[in-house]
């Protein structure tokens, strides 16, 4: 049995992705696991609402300037056209990213704030392109290594500059700025040397991105840290910086193991439906197999993570262990849905995924809000719980989109 699920293996481009991307994720997450109890006794809840609200303006940022682009860059015929369209997105970020700046100044008094938000959204926007054109290119060793030095680097900084106010802030972007080296190792002679495509080809051929797809990506960004937000809003720093520290310990992970398993699957799904095969049995096979190597694995430490939570990240954080559980819902149904967002990108129904994305987190805010109205417990869960259906939601109707794909093939190839 073994000796056939090895020929599998060798034998499956996909698989061997799947595993390269994973085995360097998971590796790549284990030192800051372990930096976990270090940095919650280093950092008080009060600085992670102040980190993140930091990432939710530098995720934005960075998400405008790409144009969102970079989930284009599998669409170029030629390797050549890719690099041209990612410069263009590059140059479009570094110039959003450079005005940020002094708007940012007008709001926040705080000079090294407005600069650090600024520089990470370059980072984030730049390794977001990046990861797409290795995706692409499928080089995935380099988008291995990038995983890895990401989850190493970002912990040991963090550590390192919490003498410094702003230590998560200014750990972050330096950590991110490490993990991009493989990928300026990669690409920045080809980047430097080629020239941009003309904006108005772009927009001609590639506009449904920045009309549709960005702002369905900055509802998202948006939507996971509405509780941040919201709580820091109210002035409840406390829980704002609770439910922050719970997120880059729960749902973190989860994003970048979906991330592995989206750039493997969106790579193979493009392939077998342009080689006219059958999509829907791949798509089934790869919901059962999160469901057996993700999720499952997953409930037992849910399931205890009221008491294991606390004991981890220390006194302080008397909230944690319940607020870990009440996400239980949105991190699983994260994890199950957020392979197949290609689906809708490929088949151009950009608009369709924009107004899912717009229901999703109307839901999610209708649960907090209503919640709130309880408890913050409530709010919380109710968070959770309507964003989980929301997700399923859009399962279902990816799943039906790819039915409608498999009629249409030709009868021979079926």
């Amino acid at each position: 049995m073994f000796h056939k699920l090895r020929e599998r293996f060798n034998s499956s481009p996909y698989l061997k992705k799947i595993a390269a991307l994973f085995s360097a994720t998971l590796i790549g997450q284990l030192l800051p696991f372990i930096f976990v109890p270090i940095l919650s006794r280093l950092y008080t809840p009060e600085a992670y609402s102040v980190f993140g609200v930091f990432m939710v303006i530098a995720g934005v940022i960075s998400q405008i300037g790409t144009l969102k682009l970079d989930q284009a860059l599998l669409i170029p015929s030629s390797h050549d056209d890719a690099i041209r369209l990612a410069k263009t997105s590059l140059l479009s970020l570094l110039m959003v990213s450079a005005l940020s700046f002094p708007l940012l100044l007008l709001y926040f008094t705080d000079h090294f704030f407005t600069l650090y938000v600024s520089l990470a959204s370059v980072v984030l926007g730049a390794g977001l392109i990046f990861l797409q054109l290795a995706n692409r290119m499928n080089y995935n060793k380099t988008i291995g290594l990038n995983k890895l030095v990401l989850g190493v680097s970002v912990s040991i900084t963090q550590t390192i500059f919490s003498v410094f106010q702003g230590g998560l802030m200014l750990g972050k972007l330096t950590g991110d700025s490490l993990a991009m080296i493989p990928f300026l190792h990669r690409y920045a002679k080809s980047i430097l040397t080629t020239k941009a495509k003309s904006p108005s080809l772009v927009w001609a051929k590639y506009r449904k991105f920045p009309l549709i797809t960005l702002p369905h990506t900055l509802f998202n960004t948006i939507g996971n840290k509405l509780p941040t937000l919201i709580f820091a809003y109210l002035g409840l720093a406390q829980l704002s910086g609770e439910y922050e520290n719970v997120f880059r310990l729960g749902m973190a992970p989860i994003t970048i193991i979906a991330q592995a398993l989206y750039l493997s699957f969106s790579s193979r799904f493009v392939e077998l439906h342009q080689q006219n095969e059958l999509v829907l049995p791949f798509i089934k096979k790869n919901l059962k197999g999160i469901l057996l190597t993700v999720v499952l694995p997953m409930v037992p430490f849910l399931i205890i993570s009221p008491w294991v939570i606390p004991k981890l990240l220390g006194e302080q954080w008397e909230n944690s262990g319940i607020f870990f559980l009440l996400l239980s819902p949105l991190m699983i149904s994260t994890v199950l849905a957020s392979p197949f967002v290609y689906i809708m990108q490929y088949v151009q129904k950009q608009h369709i995924a924009f107004g899912l994305e717009v229901l999703i987190n109307g839901f999610k805010l209708a649960g907090l809000v209503i919640g709130l109205q309880i408890s913050n417990y409530w709010g919380l869960f109710l968070f959770s719980l309507f964003g989980a259906i929301g997700h399923v939601i859009y399962l279902l109707y990816s799943l039906n989109l790819v039915k409608k794909m498999d009629l249409n093939l030709p009868k021979s190839e079926k």
